[in-house]
């Protein structure tokens, strides 16, 4: 097994925090997810994590 107890969609979610927290617009991760509407995207497939950063 290469992803023991993953899935795609544990990937999906994934990605889609990661690039949050990059910075990358969220209209380009909406289109890239092919959500039709930003919400969607930022409520249910990121995930908020704890950082340090200020």
């Amino acid at each position: 097994m290469l992803l023991p107890n993953s899935s795609c969609h544990s990937l999906r979610h994934t990605f889609t925090t990661r690039l949050v927290e990059a910075g990358v617009n969220i209209k380009v991760i909406q289109n890239l997810c092919g959500h039709s509407r930003s919400d969607v995207t930022l409520d249910i497939y990121t995930t908020v994590i704890k950082t340090d950063r200020v």
